[in-house]
Parts: structure tokens; C-alpha cells; sequence
């Protein structure tokens, strides 16, 4: 779910989210007293409505980066997608593009979102959701880009009869620019939620209809999955970055620390110069030749190696300061030159 927060100054809070509505409902959550990981959920929370038949879902995931400015601690929490415990040939799973139940992982959203709230919320659990069930039950104002989005989604949204009688109206077209979309299902899916926790999604009637839904086409979850699933807190991974603590994934500090190498930021705007422009597409292309790639197949680990034997590829060393060194100085090598062509390919 993409929401972040963060502070500037000595207070204050920017957050990132689908729309102003989401905005102004973590707006809200700050207003009643609540913390700023309040206020990063109720987002989150709404934002799921708001963006009813796009990526996000509450069958999706959720992770989470925290200052605590108490102890000055940093901690992340890993409420991902979770393997499932039947699959027993992962490699035979269909690809992308191609509708199969056994794609389908168990989630972590909701979970996440309780383990979350535990930890650093203080409003009650319930008030979290209120602003979602009134999006859902009220609904909101269809605008030409929400229109668009379901538009590029139809294939996949309209799938099946359920997604049809959501998305469709009686002239078996999307609602018009304009009118106003509700989704009374999910208004009464989020108030059970709010009442019961996440032993609704992997405990309750809820878990029995998503492993029906999944093993109806051919999925091998199980309940047991979503019975024993936890979302889990650790220590996230740290860079210092032009004299900044970083704290994140590890693609964001690969690419920071890149950046750092090229010296951008020291450097000419890369809209005014060419050079700047130059490194800052070379280092947005170390993903899709190193992988993991979400926008295509990545190379294998082992042509890459075979290559660039020096540069690390599993973690934890993947990404170090002494590894984002010998990927940049890889990146001037004709071997890396020709290793972007075969990504391309």
C-alpha cells in the first residue's frame, strides 16, 4: 500500500498517498489525538477504498518504516505476502497475465495493520477504519482519472461475475465522471474488521470464502495458512548518505548510494545538463539489469556472475556501502554494457 509519512522541522507530517480524500482522512486521525502511525493506517485504510479496482487490495500487503522519536528508534515492520504452504512446484505456477489461483499468496494487509497499530497506535482500533466505511458506504465522486484507471483495469476487474456486479452498472458500463461510486460489500467487510481484528481475515468467515474463492481456480491455499500467518517487526536495513541517515528497502539504499557515487546532487540539475540526465538513467536501469525486476525478467544469477563476478547479488551484502562501489565501477565496464542489452532482450 503506498503510504508513507514523515516529519520536517519540529513537527509536521507529508504524506504520499491516491488522492486528497486520504489525505484528509489521516488529517482527521492526527486532529482526534491520535500518532502518526494512526494517522499512516486510517491512509492506508481509505486509500484501498479510493482506489477501488486498481493494485491495492485489502488482500494485499503492508510494510512499515517507524521513528519512534521517544528512543529515536527505527523499526520495520514486514507484513508482505507469505508463500503457501501447499505449493509444491512453484515453478509450474502460471505467469503473469494468465488468471490462476495458485498466483494468489497469502496476505499480510490486515495483519499488519493490527500489529501496527498495537505497537505505536493510540486511537481505538475501530476508528481507524471510519473513515473507509464512509467511502465505501457513501461513496465518492467518480473523477476522470478514477474513470481512466478502471478503464485500463477492465480486463482484469470484470473477469469474473462478482467484479461485474461491482464495477458495472444495469447499462453494463463503468460509472459515469461525475456520479457517485459505492461499494456497500466492502463497507460491510471493513466494519467487521473494525469490530473483530484481523482474526476476521485469518480466522473468521472471511478466511473461508478467500480459500473457496482461491481453490475454485485451482490455488493451493489452505486456512492454515492464513492461520498462521504473522506479520513480524525487525530492524530495518541503514545507510549514511551525504551525511544523512537512511533508513529503507534495500533497492532505495542501492540507489542512493549510486546516486551518491555519481555525485548527483553536488552536480548540475540533471534537467540543465546531459551528464547528470545520463547517470541518472543508467542508475535507474541496475534494477532491471540485476534484478529483482517487477517490470520484466530479470538475468539470472548466473550470467551475471558469470560476468561481474565481483558484485555481490543475495543479501545482506547485496546491499553494503562496498557493494554499490563495485556496481558503479561495473557500470562503466563493457560487460555491463552488454548485460543491459541482454536485459533489454
Amino acid at each position: 500500500t503506498p503510504v508513507g509519512f514523515s516529519t520536517t522541522g519540529q513537527q509536521g507530517v507529508v504524506a504520499t498517498t491516491s488522492g486528497p480524500l486520504a489525505v484528509q482522512a489521516g488529517i482527521q486521525a492526527l486532529r482526534a489525538g491520535g500518532t502518526a502511525m494512526d494517522a499512516a493506517l486510517t491512509v492506508a485504510l481509505a486509500q484501498v477504498v479510493l482506489h477501488g479496482g486498481g493494485a491495492t487490495s485489502y488482500a494485499g500487503q503492508l510494510a512499515v518504516f517507524y521513528f519512534d522519536a521517544a528512543n529515536k528508534n527505527v523499526e520495520a515492520l514486514n507484513a508482505s505476502y507469505a508463500t503457501v504452504l501447499g505449493e509444491d512446484d512453484p515453478l509450474t505456477i502460471p505467469v503473469y497475465g494468465n488468471p490462476s489461483g495458485r498466483a494468489v499468496l497469502t496476505p499480510g494487509f490486515m495483519a499488519g495493520v493490527e500489529a501496527a497499530h498495537h505497537r505505536y497506535g493510540s486511537l481505538p482500533f475501530s476508528s481507524l477504519f471510519d473513515p473507509a466505511i464512509y467511502f465505501a458506504s457513501e461513496g465518492f465522486p467518480v473523477s476522470a482519472g478514477f474513470r481512466a484507471l478502471l478503464e485500463s483495469r477492465k480486463q482484469v476487474i470484470t473477469r469474473l461475475p462478482s467484479g461485474r456486479a461491482i464495477f458495472l452498472g444495469e447499462n453494463g458500463e463503468f460509472p459515469a465522471v461525475g456520479s457517485t461510486f459505492k461499494q456497500p460489500d466492502v463497507a460491510t467487510f471493513l466494519g467487521k474488521v473494525a469490530e473483530q481484528g484481523a482474526d476476521y481475515v485469518y480466522k473468521g468467515p472471511w478466511a473461508e470464502k478467500f480459500v473457496k474463492a482461491v481453490q475454485k481456480h485451482d490455488g493451493k491455499i489452505s486456512k492454515q495458512d492464513l492461520n498462521s500467518y504473522q506479520a513480524e517487526w525487525g530492524t530495518p536495513l541503514h545507510a549514511r548518505i551525504n551525511g544523512h541517515d537512511v533508513y529503507g528497502g534495500g533497492g532505495l539504499l542501492e540507489v542512493l548510494r549510486l546516486a551518491e557515487l555519481a555525485g548527483m546532487g553536488k552536480s548540475a540539475h540533471y534537467s540543465q545538463n546531459a551528464n547528470s540526465l545520463y547517470e541518472m538513467i543508467r542508475i535507474s536501469r541496475v534494477g532491471q539489469v540485476l534484478g529483482p525486476n517487477i517490470a520484466g525478467d530479470s538475468l539470472s544469477p548466473e550470467i551475471i556472475h558469470k560476468a561481474l563476478p565481483q558484485i555481490v547479488l543475495a543479501s545482506p551484502d547485496r546491499y553494503t556501502d562496498e557493494n554499490a562501489a563495485a556496481i558503479y565501477k561495473a557500470m562503466s565496464t563493457p560487460a555491463w554494457a552488454q548485460l543491459e542489452k541482454q536485459a533489454e532482450a
